[in-house]
């Protein structure tokens, strides 16, 4: 096992309520992607992430975190029928983690903070984004696990699956 330090600038109470974080050293960098919010920036401000994803193989994470979202989609609906925000919470967290990677790394720039302020202000300056993100984005980043967040984070996640196809489209063409 390794310990990996949270850059102060990720360590926000949606996200992270640690300093640290434990991984295991055979543990594969899509694996940990996929089970530690932001992990490629942490990975990276920690000196241990090689070739970053928003430089290259975009696609290819993006996929990754698109599909994790399709594949907990009916444990959320479940957890949200049955009112349940504590069973859900988890996957809220991740889920909101990795759209704001998939709507930075389209954008072919890290993740900059966990920080909702940063995170509002930086969005702006994308230029592959869905309507009205800053203002979606705040309210996610407000209400974490509320039922509407979930129905606009559902939304956020159909909107920028489009959006990342017009981005891969420019990618592509340069």
């Amino acid at each position: 096992m390794v310990n990996i330090q949270i850059p102060s600038s990720f360590q926000h109470e949606i996200f992270y309520t640690v300093t640290q974080i434990e991984v295991d050293e055979k543990t594969d960098r899509q694996t940990a992607a996929l089970s530690h919010p932001f992990w490629y920036e942490i990975a990276y401000d920690n000196g241990i992430a090689g070739t970053p994803p928003w430089q290259e193989n975009i696609n290819q994470h993006i996929k990754a975190f698109m599909q994790w979202w399709e594949e907990h989609l009916p444990f959320l609906d479940e957890c949200w029928d049955e009112r349940d925000k504590e069973k859900a919470a988890p996957y809220m967290r991740l889920g909101l983690a990795h759209w704001l990677c998939t709507l930075f790394w389209m954008n072919e720039r890290p993740v900059p903070s966990a920080k909702p302020e940063e995170l509002i202000a930086e969005s702006r300056q994308l230029a592959h984004k869905p309507i009205n993100v800053e203002e979606r984005l705040g309210f996610l980043l407000e209400y974490p696990n509320y039922f509407h967040s979930y129905l606009q984070l559902k939304e956020l996640y159909t909107e920028v699956k489009k959006k990342e196809a017009l981005a891969k489209r420019s990618r592509n063409h340069e």
